[in-house]
């Protein structure tokens, strides 16, 4: 019974219309932070700002609903939560990677020599590039 709560937590949000959705990670002693100062930053604009995830391992999953998509509140979101993450020593990818949707914020959570190894075994490993198509990282310095 507790798994099928687990379970249908991610799905939940979109009762409300519109879910923007992080999967961030941080420290455990910041681990709930992001989504207090969110809902302080966005206010009533949100119906709601909540985060659920394993606090083993300061996986977070942050959830904003909205009635419906708004690029007003994605501005906001975006880079605020990453720029936030960063600051607190954390991952803009937890669990899931960052080569479809957010390979222009990898830099708030890895620098120049890590971005340029990753580029490297990826070189080495898919010298083809028929693995994970179109998952990408960006230029070194790109982000500058």
């Amino acid at each position: 019974a507790i798994w099928n709560i687990r379970e249908s937590i991610a799905g939940s949000g979109l009762i409300d219309g519109y879910v923007f959705k992080y999967d961030v990670s941080l420290p455990l002693r910041n681990y709930y932070d992001l989504v207090e100062d969110l809902r302080k930053k966005l206010g009533d604009r949100v119906t709601r700002v909540y985060g659920y995830g394993h606090v083993g391992d300061g996986n977070i999953h942050i959830n904003v609903t909205v009635p419906q998509y708004s690029k007003e509140i994605n501005s906001e979101l975006e880079p605020y939560i990453f720029e936030q993450v960063s600051k607190l020593k954390g991952s803009i990818s937890a669990e899931h990677g960052v080569g479809f949707r957010k390979p222009q914020f990898i830099h708030y959570s890895q620098g120049d020599t890590s971005l340029q190894l990753m580029r490297d075994l990826k070189r080495t490993m898919d010298p083809n590039g028929i693995l994970n198509p179109y998952k990408v990282l960006p230029d070194v310095a790109s982000h500058e």
